[in-house]
């Protein structure tokens, strides 16, 4: 029986990426911008985005490894433009908060990377979504809960990185970058061998950033921070 399991997470994360990207588009439009047809060509560009990612996949042997490779796609260009943005910004942006961020990046690379030195494992797992499958058809929830560690490592990622720059980040700008952070990790877990490379823990980190900039949002609200 075909698997539409990981259609239907895959269609989800196309709609919420459509959206997050025309919202950022649109909070730069003017009230005379046509929206509807940007909303379209956003669409277009969008799909035609996606299509490339879909060969890609076929011709890498598997969605995850696709999404992996644009990952790091998406970390070499974030990573510059992040490094770009705050020298040219070093004297505005929320030196305290940078600090911290400093120092919670260091734990954990002290905790993913470096206390593994020494345990040599080869392992990559490139099925998306495979522990939550895994839990959801089987009740295996040992991965899940693994995931969500990841979840809970990577909230004060969100909270610590929106509160660095001088003006209010977008939701966007903050997935990327943890993304981004996350991807450098797995990477460097792959390259010497250290744990697991699992593209899950990319996702899950992702969306501890994302639950940390809520967070945060309500903290601002707040006026806390």
């Amino acid at each position: 029986m075909y698997d539409v399991f990981p259609i239907i997470l895959l269609a989800i994360l196309f709609i919420v990426g459509y959206v997050l990207i025309l919202g950022r588009i649109l909070k730069k439009a003017t009230y005379r911008s046509p929206i509807a047809l940007i909303a379209v060509l956003v669409l277009i560009i969008y799909g035609a985005a996606v299509a490339s990612l879909y060969i890609l996949s076929t011709i890498a042997g598997s969605a995850g490894m696709a999404f992996f490779i644009l990952c790091i796609v998406i970390s070499v260009i974030t990573f510059f433009m992040s490094l770009k943005y705050l020298v040219t910004n070093l004297r505005y942006i929320n030196k305290g908060a940078l600090a911290l961020f400093i120092i919670y990046m260091g734990v954990m690379i002290l905790i993913t990377v470096i206390r593994r030195f020494g345990e040599y494992d080869n392992r990559v797992e490139m099925e998306m979504f495979a522990n939550l499958s895994a839990a959801i058809r089987h009740g295996n929830f040992s991965e899940l809960s693994h995931s969500m560690l990841n979840v809970a490592m990577f909230i004060p990622f969100g909270i610590l990185a929106a509160s660095i720059p001088d003006e209010d980040p977008d939701f966007l700008s903050i997935l990327l970058t943890a993304i981004t952070a996350s991807t450098i990790i797995e990477c460097t877990q792959l390259i010497y061998r250290l744990g697991i490379c699992d593209v899950n823990d990319i996702i899950a980190n992702a969306l501890g950033a994302a639950v940390g900039y809520i967070f945060w949002l309500f903290l601002r609200r707040l006026s806390i921070l």
